[in-house]
């Protein structure tokens, strides 16, 4: 999944990713639920369990 802000500056407004690359993992066992179920990732969280979580940011 490639990230932009505007479908033209990739990545601009957000910081930590790799390659451009947004890891989402989606929680079934949450879904329907009011919990959170879709997480997004700057890094596989298959293979670093560590992977940070990806931020939006202004500025």
């Amino acid at each position: 999944m490639i990230v932009s802000n505007n479908a033209t500056n990739q990545t601009s407004d957000y910081k930590g990713f790799v390659d451009n690359e947004l890891w989402v993992v989606i929680n079934d066992d949450l879904y329907n639920s009011s919990a959170v179920y879709i997480t997004p990732y700057t890094e596989n969280p298959d293979t670093n369990p560590d992977a940070p979580i990806a931020q939006y940011h202004i500025g």
